[in-house]
């Protein structure tokens, strides 16, 4: 079984541009609402990698 942690260093591992461009092309609306989130969760793992930097608060 996967853990959290494993799954958003997996997600945070996934390459934006590749994301974005397999969201363009999906016709399924379902799949491309579960690209979207994991799109969005790259996003948010990414940021919150950038805040905790300590170069950010200076």
């Amino acid at each position: 079984m996967i853990t959290p942690e494993q799954l958003d260093q997996a997600i945070l591992n996934m390459d934006i541009c590749e994301l974005d461009k397999k969201i363009m092309n999906i016709s399924n609306p379902d799949e491309a609402k579960f690209w979207s989130t994991i799109y969005d969760r790259n996003l948010q793992l990414n940021q919150k990698e950038i805040i905790n930097n300590k170069e950010f608060i200076r």
